[in-house]
């Protein structure tokens, strides 16, 4: 059926189709996404209820514009296949697993691709960890962070990036991850980097 609009994080998402079990915040099945901001096209089960908020989903992201979606503070737009199994659906609490493959990143005028990416979050004994793996470096970061701003931070380490791959300027790296780390502690978080081949990274 068609849903005339949903309200999620201070955003109202329109042209929604969709053959699922559906409630007010919650549903099971085929979902299907025109919005403005939003191209979507995945199944599986979804609840946005107090408490729970559980998102087990296989589906085609053919397009994300985050930015007036409100989920993050700067122009972003990102399309990818993706695969989502975790509980929270606010980024900050975030716990589960996650896996994209053919990522498109629009960052302001600059565009990255990469094939796939794979990330993890659980909580244990009240320190959080996180892990990120892709062809391109493996993140490993643990302690008492929020993830918004972890994504700031992540743009900002992107950016920086972009300059030092233009500038042919790898070779001052390990300095660069020392500096990166040293402002992680002073939010409570370990970090662990491994860059494996930045050359598999496409910047246009």
């Amino acid at each position: 059926g068609k849903i005339g609009r949903i309200g999620l994080l201070g955003y109202d998402y329109r042209n929604i189709r969709t053959d699922a079990r559906f409630s007010r915040r919650s549903f099971g099945g085929q979902l299907m996404v025109r919005d403005p901001h939003l191209i979507f096209n995945g199944k599986g089960k979804l609840d946005l209820s107090k408490g729970t908020e559980v998102v087990d989903i296989d589906a085609v992201l053919g397009w994300a514009n985050f930015l007036p979606l409100k989920l993050t503070d700067e122009p972003l737009d990102v399309s990818s296949e993706i695969s989502l199994h975790f509980k929270g659906f606010d980024f900050d609490d975030f716990m589960g697993r996650a896996k994209v493959s053919n990522l498109r990143i629009l960052l302001r005028d600059e565009r990255m691709d990469l094939d796939e990416a794979r990330l993890e979050s659980h909580m244990e004994k009240g320190v959080k960890s996180f892990h990120l793996n892709t062809p391109l470096a493996d993140v490993h970061l643990s302690g008492s962070f929020k993830y918004r701003k972890l994504i700031d931070d992540a743009l900002g380490m992107f950016r920086e990036y972009e300059r030092l791959l233009r500038n042919k300027a790898l070779i001052n790296q390990e300095d660069f991850l020392r500096a990166r780390q040293k402002e992680a502690i002073t939010y409570g978080v370990e970090t662990q980097i491994r860059i494996k081949d930045m050359n598999r990274l496409s910047i246009s």
